[in-house]
């Protein structure tokens, strides 16, 4: 073997090239603004569950709404705006998604990847659970340069054999670690289990930074409920969130 055949099986056997001084990450951190104040801020990761029928998807439709527009408010507190955002559907059929955007406002910095639209036109579901769906969506994530992504709901959109085996939630794992390189702020839409908490293991709020449930209210009107885990932006809850609570 020569020596050009070791330096390149170097290459590949180790991670030399990855090894950095303290420096590097400083010079390289990302600055956070906040996508709605005392809640979320960009480059975060939020798990949002609640029952079926809580109004979780209308919910987060209603933020990304005003997060893709120019209002610059959300239930009457400051929010970023003029972002553009992915919402990726698992189970809605097309008439439902436009009935929401009748209902609720639509918005051209809001696109849409459909399950239902998946089917008719490639004849298979998305299934994230799979490395290709799942590369397949990261490369049209950053060539859309989106800064949300919404994914309702996990149950739908992974393929899990069981929710309960953290092993099941790895490949979700994997993606929020691509989407933060992207500098993405996500949003995963899921379901709570009998006790009111999310449905399935631990391992789910590994990677995320943040956890929230949802109760519906009223008509139009959730209840939020701050879970344990803070986000990375040290700014915790505000009081205007607390409230909604």
């Amino acid at each position: 073997m020569n020596t050009q055949e070791n330096n390149e099986n170097a290459a590949v056997n180790n991670f030399n090239h990855l090894v950095r001084d303290m420096e590097y990450f400083e010079d390289n951190r990302e600055e956070m603004f906040p996508l709605l104040d005392g809640f979320m801020s960009s480059i975060e990761t939020m798990l949002l569950h609640g029952q079926a029928g809580s109004g979780k998807s209308l919910f987060t439709y209603s933020l990304v709404r005003a997060l893709a527009s120019d209002d610059g408010e959300f239930l009457g507190i400051p929010c970023a705006k003029g972002l553009k955002v992915l919402f990726c559907d698992g189970e809605m059929h097309n008439n439902t998604i436009a009935d929401r955007a009748k209902t609720l406002g639509k918005h051209p910095n809001i696109q849409y990847i459909s399950t239902t639209d998946a089917i008719k036109v490639d004849k298979k579901a998305i299934n994230l659970s799979d490395d290709e769906d799942k590369y397949k969506l990261i490369q049209t994530i950053k060539d859309g340069g989106f800064k949300v992504v919404v994914f309702d709901s996990v149950r739908t959109l992974w393929s899990m054999d069981d929710e309960n085996s953290s092993s099941d939630w790895r490949t979700l794992n994997d993606l929020i670690t691509h989407l933060r390189n992207l500098n993405c702020a996500v949003i995963f839409v899921h379901h709570n289990n009998k006790t009111g908490n999310y449905s399935g293991s631990s391992n789910a709020e590994t990677y995320v930074d943040r956890t929230c449930a949802i109760e519906q209210a009223g008509k139009g009107m959730w209840c939020l409920k701050i879970g344990s885990k803070m986000g990375r932006d040290k700014m915790g809850w505000s009081e205007e969130i607390q409230t909604l609570c």
